[in-house]
Formats: structure tokens, C-alpha cells, sequence
């Protein structure tokens, strides 16, 4: 299992190195630099569906106990985003709530790659019903997102966003270094010592997890690819008004 968690770790440096991740560590923030944020959208909450999927209300085995740990610790994630997209008033909304246009941001022809990504996932995560086999997915899941919320923070958000967004800033990398199991996020080798995943596993089931591995990298690869396509696709007026209210309360500390 160590060559399996040696791979996922290999694998999160490649998406490091992906255009979007690049771009979002330079610093650059100029106007709607965060654009691409609602074409993540089916991404977040089909995660939400792959937690709901491989949790397993039967815990005789500690492998599946194990991941119910973890997806009963990102079981709310989902919810944090939907705020930040209220924060950032990304999509139109009529009467307070999202319109319709927040659909054709969704399933429009160029974030298709995104859909792909977890039509993949949920593929694996039905075809093996084995808590180990997924145990892996959702380690890859959160390794590939690692990377992403580390370039968010070394470039993309300011002091005041990164307090202020509860998916895309402190909150949520707090919650991942907080987790029972260790966390990916500024310390890849945490899962390392996790001993529960150091099982024996035979020549076929590491063929399996190596091909699923390599198929779900290439998918994150064209989903960020398509995130950074969109990185100035939708107005940030939000940022704006959070702006504003930043510098109030600056003028009012001092």
C-alpha cells in the first residue's frame, strides 16, 4: 500500500504543476482573477454525492469505519462553498437566490471536462464496492485538492479573503489539518503514518488502483485545464462589495 500512497503523492506534484495551480500561486490578482470559481461547481457538490455513496452505515470492517471517518469529516464542505458563492455574488440571483443562468454555468459545453471528472469517480466508487479500493479514491480526491487550496493560498487570495471564505480560505484548511486521519494539506506525509492503510494488497488489486490513479489524474488535469480556460468567465462584483466592506472595517480599526 506504501508504492499506492507513494503514487497518489507523486501524482498531486504533476497537478501542481498544471497551468491553473501556477497561475493562482504567482500572486496575480487582477480584475475577476477568480472568474472560474462557479465552474467548479459540479465538482463540489458531485463530491458531495461520492461521500453519500461510500458511506456504509455497516462498520464490521475497520477499513469501511475508517472511511466513514472521512467522509463523515467532508460531509459539509458542499455548504461551504454555496456561501462563498453567496459571498461573491457570482451568479445572477433573483429574489435571493440563484437563477436559472446558475444551471447553463453548470452544464454548459465547455465544463464538460468537470462532469467527466466525477462521472469517473462515481464509476469506480460503484464498480468497486471494496472500502479499500475507495479508501484510495478519496485519498486521491483529497491530495488533488491539496494542491489546488495550497496555490489558492500562496497566491490567489488576499489576508481578508483568506479569513473570510469559509471553502476557498482558512476555514476549510484548518478543518483538513484538523482531521483524526491526518491531512494532506501542508503535510503530505501525514497519511504516511496512518497505519490503517498500510494493508497487504496483492499484484492485481495494485494494477487496479494504479489505473484507476492514473485515469482520475487525467481527469483533474483537463478539469483544471478548464478552470483556468474560465479564470475570467464571470463577473467577481462580490469581491467588490467585500472589498468595500474590508476597508470599512480597516477605517474603523484605525
Amino acid at each position: 500500500m506504501e508504492g499506492i500512497l507513494k503514487l497518489i503523492e507523486q501524482s498531486s506534484i504533476e497537478l501542481s504543476n498544471n497551468q491553473l495551480c501556477i497561475w493562482l500561486s504567482s500572486g496575480r490578482r487582477d480584475e475577476d482573477y477568480l472568474g472560474f470559481i462557479p465552474a467548479m461547481s459540479f465538482f463540489v457538490l458531485g463530491f458531495k454525492d461520492m461521500v453519500i455513496e461510500m458511506s456504509s452505515p455497516d462498520v464490521s470492517s475497520p477499513l469501511q469505519e475508517e472511511l466513514n471517518v472521512h467522509c463523515q469529516e467532508d460531509s459539509e464542505h458542499w455548504k461551504w462553498f454555496l456561501g462563498d458563492l453567496r459571498r461573491l455574488r457570482y451568479f445572477p440571483v433573483e429574489n435571493g437566490e440563484f437563477s436559472v443562468s446558475a444551471l447553463e454555468v453548470i452544464w454548459n459545453e465547455e465544463s464538460y471536462a468537470t462532469r467527466d471528472l466525477v462521472y469517473t469517480a462515481m464509476y469506480y466508487i460503484k464498480m468497486h464496492q471494496e472500502p479499500i479500493y475507495r479508501l484510495v479514491l478519496i485519498e486521491l480526491l483529497e491530495a488533488a485538492f491539496a494542491v489546488f487550496i495550497a496555490a489558492m493560498k500562496k497566491g490567489a487570495l488576499d489576508d481578508f479573503h483568506y479569513r473570510e471564505l469559509m471553502y476557498f480560505g482558512k476555514n476549510h484548511v484548518e478543518k483538513e489539518l484538523s482531521h483524526e486521519r491526518g491531512s494532506w494539506v501542508e503535510n503530505q506525509r501525514a497519511y504516511h503514518e496512518n497505519k490503517s492503510l498500510h494493508v497487504k494488497i496483492g499484484a492485481e488489486a495494485r494494477l487496479s488502483m494504479e489505473l484507476m490513479i492514473q485515469d482520475l489524474v487525467k481527469k483533474f488535469d483537463l478539469a483544471f485545464t478548464d478552470w483556468y480556460s474560465r479564470r475570467y468567465a464571470f463577473r467577481r462584483e462580490g469581491l467588490k462589495l467585500i472589498a468595500q466592506k474590508r476597508d470599512s472595517t480597516a477605517i474603523m480599526a484605525g
